[in-house]
């Protein structure tokens, strides 16, 4: 019955049919100000990779030179401070750490190695991840497992899903909730390293079905 259901639940599998773009909030949007304002604050609300950059800076000086990138930094500016395009969020960007700002640099500079300007897709790179790690979509359009801790950043947003999207990602009613005391962190914390409801809906689906057939098979004769 097992293996009967796992056969089910892979049968319900399809493609993606609406890329992230869908479940993003207007950029005006009331709830999207908000998270801007509490990720951009100086503290716990600001990025979870609060990692000391002397740690981290021998990492990516190898990536930088084992993977050709040079030393430019063309996305973030940095150098004790930090100036993103003029879409991207630089309220939030002068809260990140060095460590986050270079990762930045090099996941530009990766993709531009391949001609791809991340400026002008829809890519999430995961900022708390080590650069020696995956760390970018696995294609334009596409996020990504979210989990508590991630910094999930959009790169043609220029600034990280807030908490209510990543929420919204999941497949929860962000518009039936009533969410005005929670910080972005437990936010992310609710939303982070779980099942979308949309995969729950199939996999009970599929138990259902089986057990509906099971039952009936089951039943006395009278």
């Amino acid at each position: 019955l097992v293996e009967q259901w796992k056969q089910l639940v892979k049968s319900l599998e399809r493609p993606a049919s609406a890329t992230l773009e869908a479940f993003l909030f207007d950029s005006d949007d009331p709830r999207v100000h908000e998270g801007r304002r509490m990720l951009a604050r100086p503290g716990e609300d600001s990025t979870r990779a609060n990692t000391d950059w002397g740690r981290c800076e021998s990492r990516h000086q190898r990536a930088r030179l084992e993977e050709g990138l040079g030393q430019r930094r063309p996305f973030t500016h940095w150098d004790g401070g930090c100036t993103l395009p003029d879409f991207a969020w630089n309220d939030w960007g002068k809260a990140q750490t060095d460590r986050v700002l270079d990762l930045m640099d090099i996941d530009y500079l990766r993709l531009a190695m391949n001609n791809i300007d991340s400026m002008h897709k829809t890519l999430v790179w995961n900022l708390s991840q080590n650069v020696d790690r995956t760390t970018g979509s696995v294609a334009p359009g596409i996020c990504p497992c979210l989990t508590p801790s991630m910094v999930p950043f959009v790169t043609n947003r220029g600034g990280p899903l807030v908490g209510i999207e990543a929420l919204s990602l999941q497949g929860i009613p962000v518009d039936d909730l009533l969410l005005t005391r929670e910080t972005e962190n437990q936010m992310s914390d609710l939303a982070g390293n779980a099942m979308t409801t949309t995969v729950v809906g199939a996999c009970m689906l599929a138990a259902m079905t089986l057990m509906t057939t099971e039952l009936a098979e089951s039943k006395p004769k009278t």
